[in-house]
């Protein structure tokens, strides 16, 4: 087994499969929608003409992505190109991690770690976020610029400790020019790192840079209060604070006790820009100033997630390895430890029954309605000690060196989803007797079933759809695991490589079966976006920005992407409001014309949920136009309704989809 794990190769090829188990393709959402119409901007601006995103500005300008992705779009097609580029993003985030991993357990003389340290990475920081009110993914799985400057990132922090020192450099420019407030804090981290002289001067730089917004000179000024509000956005909230001061804790403690001198350095500088973030952070946010607000500097906190996980699990390793105190004070409390353990399985056993019965009858109608109706909040307010459980389990376990077992509980401490991997791990402990087949079978099962509970708990999970597919999965996923864990108890394991080869197999196979998880109406709507690419829809009418879209039903949020043009309003009207008041105000301005009728502005939170319920219906769409066309916001409504009392102008035919959208002009009065 060991043999096998040290393979470097092996590594990358069942971390990948592995990988892309978790990571699919969802096609343009949520952001990957913008940096799209960013390519179409950066190729055809003529579009976008009095378009409020590209009127003032947009984070395009900061970023070498756009010129990139549309060789993609050109070669393959918007619907395909989106595909390639997002497939081969995780192939190049997947690489550069493995490649950390597999170079820092090295570090530590712990090259058989790099896998298990790599997957339980991934089971610890997928679906999750990371910075004020938890914003932005750890892991990201779109086409967005970020991504990609997350995997330079990533081989950056890889390379750190090379002799090489500049290829570090190189990685941490490149993921600056694809993503500055994402790939820019690695060159302050190179520089603290390699160039530790220059701390004091930064520091003081640092300290006094909020200040700087008494100059009033450009970015370098105060938000006024016409722009934005009285609160800004990424403003921390508590648990934001618990979560800088968890991390600031973590490294302080590596920097502080670890062993090894360079990780204790590195630490040192992680801990030092973390503090720089949050300060700026904060600091932005008091005194509004305009240009820290606009870095969002908490997007620090990504760079010091990703090695929390090999950096944790190694040092507890160097920590625990050798006989501790707290290692000898459970030896002498053995009874007490055991109790404990037994009182914890009670705990997880009873809390997650009553998790499982309070959703059954909420979800299903099942039991007691009305007592689970009492109950529903139970389950989270027992997630804190749920969490403290898990917690001193691994522990305990890290003290007496079983460290499988620690790994079990701390990777069910970080993933709420795994509810029978810790209950089983618990068994093991108390009942060490458990070896041969039974124990080969509560290893596969275990295995098994938490593989389960993860895919269930991911976004769009590849679980979802046929339950044969899923089914045979799971069923020869078992098997492997039931083979594999009998050969290592055996005298077969120069077989092992068998059903690891054939593991590697089946995950590819259901890679490729599960990887795109879009809908059916997503796809016709990216197939349909080639028609738009290189010729535009209704190009007579120049101010693109004055046309209103309503396309299927829906409201006229998604007409941008769908027909890659400007419109009068979408979903991504306040992507610029942060950097841009004149962005802020127009895109206010329409907003507010959209859904309520009038041109007064205001502030409203969640308004697309209300746009969409008045113009998906016909006649109060109808009241919209003519309102809109009688204010001049609009000279042109373009609808797949083919009977609107308006002047016809043209139409277009959408080939894909096998309908006609209309183009009307505003009514004649």
């Amino acid at each position: 087994m060991l043999s096998l794990l040290k393979n470097k190769w092996l590594v990358y090829i069942a971390g990948l499969a592995f990988f892309f188990v978790a990571f699919r393709y969802y096609g343009y959402f949520e952001d990957a929608g913008r940096y799209l119409l960013q390519v179409v901007h950066f190729l055809y601006p003529e579009r976008f003409v009095d378009d409020v995103p590209f009127m003032y500005g947009n984070q395009d300008n900061f970023t070498v992505f756009s010129p990139l992705l549309l060789v993609f779009f050109k070669v393959f097609g918007i619907n395909h190109g989106g595909m390639v580029a997002v497939l081969l993003l995780e192939l190049f985030w997947g690489i550069s991690a493995i490649t950390l991993f597999i170079r820092w357990t090295r570090q530590w003389g712990r090259p058989a770690w790099a896998l298990p340290a790599f997957v339980a990475c991934l089971v610890v920081l997928t679906n999750k976020s990371y910075g004020c009110a938890a914003y932005f993914p750890i892991i990201d799985h779109i086409l967005v610029a970020r991504f990609a400057a997350e995997g330079f990132v990533i081989l950056g922090l890889a390379f750190i400790w090379s002799k090489n020192r500049y290829v570090s450099l190189v990685m941490f420019l490149l993921a600056s020019a694809l993503h500055p407030l994402m790939g820019g804090w690695g060159i302050p981290l190179w520089i603290l790192y390699h160039l530790p002289k220059v701390r004091w001067p930064l520091t003081v730089a640092v300290l006094l840079f909020p200040l700087s917004g008494f100059l009033h000179l450009g970015r370098l000024d105060f938000f006024s209060e016409g722009w934005l509000g009285p609160h800004l956005p990424f403003t921390p909230t508590g648990e934001d604070a618990l979560v800088f001061s968890g991390i600031l804790v973590f490294w302080w403690l590596v920097w502080k006790f670890s062993k090894n001198f360079e990780v204790s350095r590195f630490a040192s500088v992680i801990f030092w820009l973390c503090l720089v973030g949050i300060y700026w952070q904060y600091a932005g946010i008091g005194l509004r100033h305009q240009l820290l607000v606009q870095a969002q500097p908490y997007r620090v906190l990504w760079l010091t997630f990703l090695p929390m996980v090999p950096v944790a699990s190694l040092c507890l390793w160097d920590y625990f390895c050798g006989s501790t105190a707290l290692s000898r004070w459970l030896e002498s409390h053995i009874k007490w430890v055991r109790a404990l353990f037994g009182v914890a399985l009670a705990f997880l056993v009873v809390s997650g029954f009553l998790g499982n019965m309070v959703q059954l009858a909420l979800e299903q109608n099942v039991g007691r309605p009305d007592l689970a109706l009492y109950l529903m909040d139970l389950p989270a307010r027992l997630v804190p000690l749920h969490k403290l459980v898990l917690g001193v389990l691994a522990v305990i376990c890290l003290a007496e060196r079983r460290f499988w077992l620690a790994i079990a509980f701390g990777i069910s401490l970080f993933n709420g989803s795994l509810t029978v991997l810790p209950m089983i791990a618990i068994v093991f402990f108390l009942i060490p007797a458990i070896t041969g087949r039974l124990r080969d079978l509560l290893v596969a099962f275990a295995v098994v079933v938490s593989v389960t509970e993860y895919l269930s708990a991911l976004q769009s999970s590849p679980l979802l759809g046929s339950g044969v597919q899923s089914s045979v999965f799971l069923v020869v996923l078992f098997v492997l695991v039931l083979w594999i864990a009998c050969l290592c108890r055996g005298s077969g394991q120069g077989a092992l490589w068998i059903p690891f080869a054939i593991m590697i197999a089946v995950f590819v196979v259901w890679d490729v079966a599960k990887w795109d998880v879009r809908d059916e109406l997503r796809v016709l709507d990216e197939r349909q976006m080639d028609a738009f690419f290189d010729k535009p829809v209704f190009p007579q009418v120049r101010e693109r920005g004055r046309i209103l879209f309503v396309e299927n039903g829906e409201s006229p949020l998604q007409s941008r992407f769908k027909f890659l043009t400007g419109t009068y309003a979408d979903e991504t009207i306040n992507i610029g409001e942060l950097f841009y008041k004149g962005h802020f105000l127009d895109a206010r301005f329409r907003k507010n014309a959209l859904l309520l009728g009038d041109t007064v502005l205001g502030h409203w939170g969640d308004y697309s949920k209300r746009i969409s319920e008045l113009y998906a219906n016909p006649d109060t769409l109808l009241f919209r136009v003519r309102f809109l066309c009688g204010a001049g916001e609009i000279t042109h409504f373009a609808t797949d309704y083919g009977n609107m009392p308006l002047p016809r102008q043209d139409s277009v035919f959408l080939d894909v989809k096998q309908k006609f959208v209309w183009l009307y002009g505003c009514p004649v009065d």
